[in-house]
């Protein structure tokens, strides 16, 4: 993905992303995308570690599955 912000703003983005994610699904889409096309593995890493902490259990479990 070419960006021109740096994996650190991206990061900072997907969790500020993440604390709306219950009031707009498309947010929580949209971090999801994240989680599984970036590139960069911190800013990956930080949008799975925002969808775990905001699913609940069987959301988290199907996430899993489609990431194995």
């Amino acid at each position: 993905m070419l960006y021109l912000i740096s994996p650190k703003v991206l990061i900072i983005a997907v969790q500020e992303f993440a604390k709306i994610w219950q009031a707009d699904p498309d947010t929580l889409l949209l971090i999801k995308e994240i989680a599984l096309k970036e590139k960069d593995e911190f800013v990956r890493d930080a949008a799975v570690r925002e969808l775990i902490d905001g699913w609940q259990d069987e959301v988290v479990t199907e996430f899993k599955t489609k990431l194995v």
